[in-house]
């Protein structure tokens, strides 16, 4: 997963320092996908846009016509915190939850960090 999204980050042509962010986010993310649901797989969504890339990583993988679930906000406690000197994003990760019990965490990295 780490090659592609390197991949995808390097088309839209993001900095060095956003495609760091968005790579520990992706970590993050998938390893609480693996230990907190039973999917068999999950996806990795990006979308980009004037001010910067949102990554999103969930356990929903939609039919063939896609009717998205409604997400919510995941109390706090719940949320999966990115630490450490090594992660310029620490604690930006979001946890969502649907009714019908599916899994989003979503980080978000501006195209210029405030030290930029």
């Amino acid at each position: 997963m780490e090659h592609m999204l390197r991949a995808a980050l390097a088309t839209v042509g993001a900095p060095a320092q956003v495609v760091h962010a968005l790579v520990v986010a992706a970590r993050a993310s998938s390893q609480y996908i693996q230990l907190h649901t039973a999917a068999p797989f999950y996806q990795l969504i990006l979308d980009a846009d004037m001010d910067g890339v949102t990554l999103a990583l969930t356990d929903y993988v939609p039919p063939v016509f896609p009717a998205q679930p409604a997400w919510h906000p995941a109390p706090a406690h719940s949320t999966p915190r990115c630490t450490g000197p090594e992660n310029p994003i620490s604690g930006t990760l979001q946890l969502h939850r649907s009714p019908d019990g599916y899994t989003q965490l979503t980080a978000h990295s501006p195209w210029r960090t405030a030290d930029r």
